[in-house]
């Protein structure tokens, strides 16, 4: 199979005046597999607006090719301060900016996250990644402060009681969807590619999915949030 190109992409709304246009900087260690999900997909954000105005009213390019998977943040981080310092914040697509030192998301979808989490804390950390098409370590910040709420702590590679030091019972934090499970699959047919390269999932439970496919119990997707 041939292997996927590594790097960082533009998307750019086209419209008749200038000011109307908007940008959106993404990475992927398949460039054109992930334009295609931003194509076929339907996640808050850049989907949304393809789907909604078509996919005939964008551009797509290639802004940089990374040959190392673990240089995506940095390279991703500078391409979006450069079209953010061009045009400004408003017209980025981007829900979750990536600098060196931190990453910001928007406070209302931190708020529908944190409701998400209060109506089911065991839900999958990964589903609410995919749908807000944020980074899975995104979602854990914003989650750490209900655990401590409901007496719980990361220990040891896995969430339990504290005072018990038993896992919560139906606990689905760490379970991926279907999608990702695809996705995880075509980068892992890719000649020369290892799990090194998959960075959208953490190594455990990344190996637990791996390691458990034929009987693996997978997230559920969340649908549309009103």
């Amino acid at each position: 199979m041939k292997k996927g190109i590594k790097g960082i992409y533009l998307i750019e709304r086209i419209e008749t005046f200038p000011c109307e246009k908007k940008y959106y900087v993404g990475q992927a260690i398949d460039i054109f597999r992930r334009l295609n999900n931003h194509c076929t997909q339907n996640n808050p954000g850049i989907d949304n607006a393809i789907s909604e105005l078509g996919s005939d009213k964008f551009s797509f390019r290639i802004l940089e090719i990374v040959h190392h998977a673990e240089d995506l943040d940095t390279c991703e981080s500078k391409w979006i301060n450069y079209y953010k310092e061009l045009y400004g914040d408003e017209q980025m697509y981007n829900i979750a900016q990536t600098t060196n030192s931190r990453t910001t998301i928007d406070s209302q979808i931190k708020a529908q996250i944190k409701k998400l989490f209060e109506e089911e804390l065991g839900r999958s950390i990964y589903a609410i990644a995919e749908y807000f098409d944020i980074s899975h370590e995104d979602v854990i910040k914003i989650r750490k402060p209900l655990l401590s709420k409901h007496g719980l702590t990361w220990k040891k590679g896995k969430i339990v009681n504290k005072l018990t030091e038993l896992e919560p019972n139906n606990w689905k934090g760490g379970l991926i969807t279907k999608k990702m499970a695809k996705d995880v699959d075509s980068i892992l047919a890719i000649k020369g590619n290892t799990e090194k390269d998959i960075r959208f999932i953490s190594q455990s439970d990344l190996k637990l999915y791996l390691d458990s496919k034929e009987v693996y119990e997978f997230a559920s997707e969340i649908k549309n949030i009103q």
